[in-house]
């Protein structure tokens, strides 16, 4: 694009492109930011331009975590990225896109009493859109504030009885609020709206375990395992399976259920660990140094792996090996 280069347009066209083919790499979201930044030295008046280089900042931010493990030491405070929505707002007062994303910087800031009142005017600008009722509702439950966030989740319902995130969010509601039996609902309307996802299962079954429910809730993880889309998503509802059945002391069979998994996943630390940690259970301790080194090679960083094994060691007396 290096046609008009004096025309802020083309640069905004060549920062959305670049910033929609990003993977995660820090160059390519400096690009990206340094063309937007060539649009507005152009035109400061352009309200979208604005709104994007705040886009790509908020991206930034959220990723600066995993550079850090690379090196890249960036930090982009939350005000700089206020400071664009507003000037995008300023340009153009009502637009929900805009809206949606100062309130969810608010929100990410801690700033949560102004992010209320930009989801209050959202829904005054379009009361009967589902979106700024849950927006709303997150807000909400972040707050802790579970009772008005479930009104809000009522209203979006009202509005679409088939929304799925809406049923979600207000599961996850009535679970904080304690009101087990008629989160349950909402997780069995869920997996009507969608019987074919795994999650919903997962976490009936979670809820029903809370309530001590132990078989049901193992009958739910088996209907999660039928249902299930992928092999990681049916390996990881073996190991919830394992989990409960060894909450009920059911260890050898939670064993079985692991192996599945394992049998899925070889490469998990996570299953050949939680195995490691049941035949210690069974004082089958040698099988369990042998799924710890298991563990330890599926994840040479992950400490948890060693330090159980240096425990088993000393609980064995195998000091020199545990050094």
């Amino acid at each position: 694009m290096n046609l008009e280069p004096n025309n802020p347009y083309v640069h905004i066209i060549k920062a959305y492109v670049i910033f929609r083919s990003c993977k995660k790499e820090y160059n390519c979201y400096e690009k990206a930011l340094n063309e937007i930044d060539l649009a507005l030295s152009l035109n400061q008046n352009i309200a979208y331009a604005h709104y994007l280089k705040a886009e790509i900042l908020s991206t930034m931010r959220f990723l600066s975590r995993i550079w850090r493990n690379d090196g890249i030491n960036i930090s982009i405070d939350y005000a700089y990225i206020l400071n664009e929505i507003d000037t995008a707002l300023s340009l153009d007062p009502n637009n929900p896109y805009y809206l949606i994303r100062k309130a969810e910087t608010l929100l990410g800031s801690g700033r949560s009493n102004e992010a209320i009142k930009t989801c209050d005017y959202l829904i005054s600008l379009d009361p009967n859109n589902v979106a700024y009722h849950l927006l709303k509702a997150r807000t909400l439950i972040l707050m802790e504030a579970y009772s008005e966030a479930l009104k809000e989740c009522d209203k979006a319902i009202d509005l679409d009885p088939n929304c799925v995130p809406c049923h979600k969010r207000k599961a996850e509601v009535l679970e904080k609020l304690g009101k087990y039996k008629e989160a349950l609902e909402e997780y069995d309307t869920l997996i009507r709206l969608d019987p074919k996802k795994a999650y919903y299962h997962e976490k009936k079954a979670e809820l029903l375990s809370k309530m001590h429910l132990e078989d049901e809730a193992i009958k739910q993880l088996d209907k999660g395992i039928e249902v299930a889309s992928s092999v990681r998503i049916k390996a990881f509802q073996y190991y919830e399976k394992a989990k409960l059945l060894a909450k009920s002391k059911k260890y050898s069979d939670a064993l079985k259920e692991l192996d599945k998994a394992i049998s899925l996943e070889p490469n998990s630390e996570l299953y050949h660990r939680t195995k490691a940690e049941l035949l210690i259970k069974l004082k089958r301790y040698e099988e369990a140094l042998k799924e710890l080194d298991a563990a330890i090679a599926c994840d040479t960083r992950n400490i948890c792996a060693r330090e159980e094994k240096i425990e088993l060691l000393i609980k064995l007396k195998r000091y020199n090996e545990a050094l």
